[in-house]
């Protein structure tokens, strides 16, 4: 069994992916991201590199839902592990 604050977390995550704010807010920025990722629209090193920063930002959030449903997996599969294993 996962431990109790862990499952709550990985509950209120769940909750949050299933709302429509979030749907939009990823949605957004997606879109956003191609504007973003055109480098024609940086005019110096500096912008070129805010710009990256800026589609490393979202490409985390876009991809939040993913790696938490995939973090959630992997801690029931080790709590399964250490229950079998006795620990």
């Amino acid at each position: 069994m996962i431990d109790s604050e862990l499952e709550k977390y990985f509950s209120d995550m769940d909750v949050m992916f299933d709302t429509a704010g979030w749907k939009t807010l990823v949605g957004d920025l997606s879109f956003n991201a191609t504007n973003i990722d055109s480098i024609e629209q940086a005019k110096t090193l500096e912008d070129l590199h805010f710009r990256k920063g800026q589609l490393i930002v979202i490409a985390q959030i876009v991809n939040l839902e993913a790696s938490t449903r995939d973090a959630h997996e992997q801690a029931i599969t080790e709590a399964e592990e250490a229950m079998a294993d006795g620990s």
